[in-house]
């Protein structure tokens, strides 16, 4: 659990899955918008380096493949920590994160002097993580419907293909949004600069902890001491 005066946040497991969607998203994002937007003089000369538009399709179709394999491995080795070794859900959306949302809230305004005492996740991280959650299941969903349009349109209406088109894109710029939002948080946020390295470390510092997790922290010491 410690080490010095941290404590450990993230397994490496965690780690690496988090570097994969970072490096696995902005490619796509890259090979995306450059299709989007490709009468740009930056997103032609990115295709023509590429190889041509074939090239281009044919790469961001096969990271597509790697994030849908990165998602589904995520929930299936979640559901077998909750099931079988008895892991708390830790991202499930409860009351207390709303009664933290307007504790902050007050504490920002100058209302009251004390923060929200969040547990393993604030109310933040679980918005992006849902955010990203429901972004990429709609993108996977709509991009295998642009992938084989002549199998969708055999049993659905042909309106799904131009529908598919707008939801695969503005969940895009959503999912963007949410990137955006989060490496705010994590490098630009007054209380974290320069860098939040917990991600990258696995470690947080007591300080930091007890700061923005003190539910979790005061549950760590608890079990701490109840095994000792």
């Amino acid at each position: 659990m410690h080490t010095n005066d941290k404590i450990r946040r993230f397994s490496i497991y965690r780690i690496i899955e988090h570097l994969l969607l970072f490096i696995i998203v902005s490619c796509l994002i890259l090979t995306g918008f450059i299709q989007k937007f490709y009468t740009s003089d930056i997103a032609t000369w990115i295709i023509v380096n590429f190889g041509g538009i074939d090239i281009t399709i044919l790469v961001h179709r096969c990271i597509g493949i790697l994030l849908i394999i990165l998602f589904l491995q995520h929930i299936f080795f979640n559901v077998i920590a909750i099931i079988y070794y008895n892991m708390e859900f830790s991202m499930l959306i409860n009351k207390d994160d709303f009664h933290n949302f307007i504790k902050d809230f007050k504490y920002y305004m100058g209302k009251t002097n004390n923060r929200a005492e969040n547990d393993r996740y604030t109310y933040r991280q679980k918005f992006e993580y849902w955010g990203v959650f429901v972004s990429i299941s709609l993108l996977a969903l709509s991009g295998i419907i642009l992938w084989f349009p002549t199998f969708f349109t055999a049993y659905f209406p042909g309106l799904i293909i131009p529908i598919a088109k707008i939801v695969h894109f503005y969940q895009a710029i959503i999912l963007l949004i949410i990137i955006i939002s989060h490496i705010y948080n994590a490098i630009f946020n007054p209380d974290v600069i320069p860098l939040d390295s917990s991600i990258i470390t696995g470690y947080l510092s007591r300080e930091r902890y007890i700061k923005e997790h003190l539910k979790e922290y005061k549950r760590k010491i608890k079990e701490k001491r109840t095994k000792d």
